[in-house]
């Protein structure tokens, strides 16, 4: 979901969304492993890292159109995924992170199959107001003329950027669920 926001609304071809959805995976796994922080706190961290890491790496490919951008982003990406895969000692390589905690009302598959609901829900919501609201239609717009955008005075690049931080915070949610599935 969101990555149709931006690709489908935004029109910025994001070939490694996928890594924020990593970024905001390891991030979490990583909190509730090393250290003694309450596993509430290790589920927020997902989505805040995914953000920043997407506020830096779109600060950079804003600035590029279509073919430049996605080429940039495919190389940012890789350099990512790189650090974490060679990482071992830290992020698991290859392997993961094995042992996370979870809080007792999620041991149970049930539970988190419905907690996992209730959170794809309230995103699903909330990604729906946003692409309804002001910034989706100008996001759109932006996607089909940002030409015509810039001469009626939008900042193209700043709703581009906001596109893409609100998207990899959504991709920081979808690692964090993951990590509560899988619980590595």
């Amino acid at each position: 979901m969101s990555l149709n926001m931006v690709v489908g609304f935004g029109g910025m071809f994001q070939f490694h969304h996928g890594v924020f959805y990593g970024v905001g995976a390891y991030a979490t796994a990583l909190m509730l492993t090393k250290t003694s922080l309450p596993t509430w706190i290790g589920f927020m961290t997902g989505p805040i890292v995914a953000t920043l890491t997407g506020l830096i790496i779109g600060g950079f490919c804003v600035r590029l159109t279509r073919l430049y951008f996605a080429m940039l982003q495919i190389s940012l990406g890789s350099l990512l995924w790189a650090i974490v895969y060679r990482w071992y000692s830290f992020t698991g390589g290859d392997d993961g992170i094995h042992g996370i905690r979870m809080p007792s009302i999620l041991q149970s598959l049930n539970n988190s199959y419905y907690f996992i609901l209730m959170i794809l829900t309230l995103s699903l919501f909330l990604m729906h107001k946003i692409l309804k609201s002001p910034f989706g239609k100008t996001l759109q717009a932006i996607r089909d003329n940002p030409q015509r955008c810039e001469a009626v005075g939008i900042n193209v690049r700043r709703y581009q950027l906001l596109g893409i931080v609100i998207a990899t915070f959504f991709a920081g949610v979808a690692g964090v669920l993951f990590v509560i599935l899988e619980r590595s």
